[in-house]
Order: structure tokens, then sequence, then C-alpha cells
């Protein structure tokens, strides 16, 4: 990826906006500086993602000042030094393995279409061009081995959503919706996708796919800055993380039937939340910190 890139068409535009309109949280209500966790070093720019190949595997990536893409990984003992990728990225990137030594990573490049870079077990390949034009940022998931699915919000505020059935892409799916915040994605198999996004009021939405519709709108509740994050420990398990407008992230699960209260976990962000489970009970978090740096917790 350069810094700059060929203009692609802009996604059409649906007008729908199922969520009210509501302000931003005020700077006010956030408290000074605090945060716990392990500290990871780095500069974050606009937020962290991370993915997991195996139980004893991490791999963290964002988006620094200076636009560029950097990784970090844990093998199981020892976390690595921050390596580069390069690329001009605006947002922060999207990331998810579908297989063994594998990361497919995603981000919005400087005319906010979409791009993809992955790691194949040897090597990072060139950035590849998904088009579209997106607010905000990326989401990614993956079902099964070479399958993909990528959601991002378009310049109407609706979700989209774009496949990769393992050897050719989709076209961009609107979804609708009005989203105020990149989405997250998560799924559970190879047809059962979950989606959340921010509306308009600050409150978490969730958008769910069966294999073959797609379900309403879920209001969870809350009010959140920057974004969510997303993912599942079992097929009837999922687990939310938000950022309260104190600063705080707060977690959400799913126990296969019904909906938990929101739990306050503390900490103070800067950027949405990544999530990522390695097993049945461990789930890693990452946030930017108050100084812009990566804090990891499990859970």
């Amino acid at each position: 990826m350069t810094t700059s890139f060929p203009t692609t068409a802009a996604i059409s535009q649906d007008r729908g906006m199922p969520f009210p309109a509501m302000s931003p949280a005020s700077k006010e209500d956030m408290p000074i500086f605090s945060t716990d966790g392990e500290y990871l070093d780095g500069y974050c720019q606009y937020g962290v993602t991370a993915t997991s190949w195996s139980e004893n595997r991490l791999d963290v990536l964002l988006t620094a000042s200076i636009g560029s893409l950097w990784h970090k990984w844990w093998d199981g003992s020892t976390w690595s030094d921050w390596q580069r990728l390069g690329g001009y990225c605006i947002s922060s990137p999207a990331a998810v393995s579908w297989g063994l030594n594998r990361i497919d990573t995603f981000v919005l490049g400087s005319d906010r279409a979409t791009y993809r870079t992955w790691w194949d077990g040897s090597k990072w390949s060139r950035w590849e061009n998904l088009g579209g034009y997106s607010h905000y940022g990326i989401a990614a998931a993956s079902g099964s081995e070479n399958l993909l699915d990528i959601f991002n919000v378009g310049i109407d505020g609706a979700l989209y959503h774009k496949r990769w059935n393992g050897s050719t892409w989709d076209e961009w799916e609107n979804l609708g919706g009005y989203c105020v915040s990149a989405p997250a994605a998560v799924s559970r198999g190879k047809d059962c996708i979950d989606t959340f996004v921010l509306g308009g009021d600050g409150a978490i939405y969730h958008k769910h796919w069966n294999g073959s519709t797609w379900s309403g709108w879920e209001n969870l509740g809350g009010y959140c800055q920057y974004g969510v994050a997303a993912t599942y420990v079992t097929e009837n398990r999922l687990d939310i993380f938000t950022v309260g407008c104190d600063g705080a992230m707060y977690r959400k699960s799913w126990d296969g039937s019904v909906w938990s209260d929101w739990q306050h976990l503390g900490g103070y962000c800067t950027s949405a939340p990544a999530a990522v489970s390695r097993g049945k009970d461990c789930i890693d978090t990452f946030v930017a910190g108050g100084d812009r740096a990566v804090y990891h917790k499990c859970y």
C-alpha cells in the first residue's frame, strides 16, 4: 500500500435510520488517566485488533500515528517486538485467522476503501483493494477454512457486508441500520455470524445471520464510546466488550438464551477494545490506554 490510492466507487446509499440520534458523551464525564493490565507498549492512532490461530498464540495489530500497520505476537511464553508492516491506514485494523499460521488483516486506506493483507505462514502478501467507501473501520469473521466475512459502515451510516467464498469476493451487501462506530463481527460456525454496532443513541445493537436470513436489530443497551468487540468461547456463548462514558471497559455475555447485565471491568480506555478467545475459559482483551499504548488483560 502507498500513501495514496486510486479512488474507488462509493457504496450506494440507503438512508433508513432505525436508531435515534443522541449527542456524544461529554468529556467532563471522563476521569483522569488510570489503567491496569499488561503493558505492551506501542502507540495507537485509532485502535487495536487481535486474533489467535492456536491456544498458545496471539497476534495483535494496530495503526500507528504515521498511518502504518504494526504487528506484535505472543508465542505462549513471550511477546515479540513490534514489527512494521507498512501501508497507510486511517482506521483501526481488523484481523481474523481461519487456520494454523494464517492471518487476514483489513484496514481503510486513505481513499476510505477497504484493503487486505494476509500472512500465509511465511510472508505477508501485497495489499489487495476490496473497494467500497467506509466510515469508521472494518470487522472480519471466519466460519471455516478459506471463508471470510467482512463488514463496514457506508457513507449513509448503514452496515455493509462482503464475503470471500474461497475463490471470489461477493459484491457489497447493504444490511441497513444507522451506525456510529466500526462494527464487530464473530462467527460461531459456517452459517452463524453475529455482528454488533453502536447506534446513534450510543447503545449496542446486534444482528445475526442464521445461514439463510439476517435477523432484525436487537438493542442490547449500554451507552458506549468508540466501538465494540465480540468473541465466543463455545457455540452458545458470546461475550462483547465496550467502553463506557467513564472510559472503563464493560462486558456483557450471552449464555445461549439470555444476555447478562453489563459488568464493569475498570481501566481507562481511549479506543474500542479488541477481544479474542484462545480456548473455552480464556478471553484476551486489548485496549489503548490514556497514553495510547496497548494494554492486555485476560478473563
